[in-house]
């Protein structure tokens, strides 16, 4: 329920402002950004996060949807809090940057700079120049996720972007959110939420295409086969419906 404040007057010193961190520009200073970051930081355990993951900006690579043999996501693929894309690229392993199995990306260029979205998949998936990946080193991935989807990092993302045709976000700005640690069993209880929304997700998609299927079989054949087809793959699938 944190809501930011609408204040929209800061004064500060020369020295608190500028030589501090090099912004000019009135918005940067807005109260409410100032309050979104001391939220963050206000647990002794707050690290920046560039102290908790590894940083990597992605690379632009051509997408070939048909004959490409790699996972490719920019942007556009990242929604929902999942990365999921159809796309392929043949360039070059070397030359690309991949978020792995559980990786967090961060969009860092455009209109939705800030928004975030894990691997779920079992498969490395190459990530464009206008996505961050981001590699904890000991804090769940799930956990990250919802700290860098939260609106007190949010706000940083939107204080931190520079450029006016097309904002960017520096992987450096990115590395220094404050990223607050709760207790261990807070943390893993977070994380296997979102891992169980994750699933649930999954399986609602699942669900949604064997309902699909059946109806298109029942009106191929008959009801009847259409039925013991669909209960064969909630079977399989280990849902019962009451």
């Amino acid at each position: 329920d944190w809501q930011p404040t609408e204040e929209t007057v800061a004064v500060k010193s020369f020295t608190e402002s500028f030589l501090s961190s090099g912004r000019f520009d009135a918005e940067y200073y807005q109260p409410k950004f100032d309050q979104s970051s001391n939220s963050l930081s206000q647990f002794e355990s707050s690290q920046p996060l560039g102290k908790l993951a590894v940083l990597e900006k992605g690379r632009q690579a051509r997408s070939e949807s048909e004959d490409g043999h790699i996972p490719y996501a920019s942007i556009k693929d990242v929604s929902g809090f999942l990365i999921e894309t159809d796309e392929t690229t043949n360039q070059p392993e070397e030359s690309l940057i991949f978020a792995e199995p559980g990786t967090v990306a961060l969009a860092i260029t455009g209109a939705t700079i800030g928004k975030t979205g894990i691997n779920a998949t079992d498969t490395n998936i190459a990530v464009s120049g206008d996505l961050v990946t981001i590699k904890p080193y000991f804090l769940p991935s799930q956990y990250l996720l919802i700290v860098l989807s939260s609106r007190m990092i949010q706000l940083l993302c939107e204080r931190d972007v520079t450029g006016t045709t097309n904002g960017h976000l520096s992987i450096n700005d990115v590395a220094k959110f404050p990223i607050p640690i709760l207790d261990k069993e807070k943390v893993h209880l977070i994380a296997d939420k979102v891992k169980q929304a994750i699933l649930k997700r999954e399986q609602s998609k699942q669900l949604l295409e064997i309902a699909k299927t059946g109806v298109e079989r029942a009106i191929a054949n008959n009801e009847a086969t259409a039925t013991v087809w669909i209960n064969q793959q909630l079977e399989a699938l280990g849902v019962k419906l009451t």
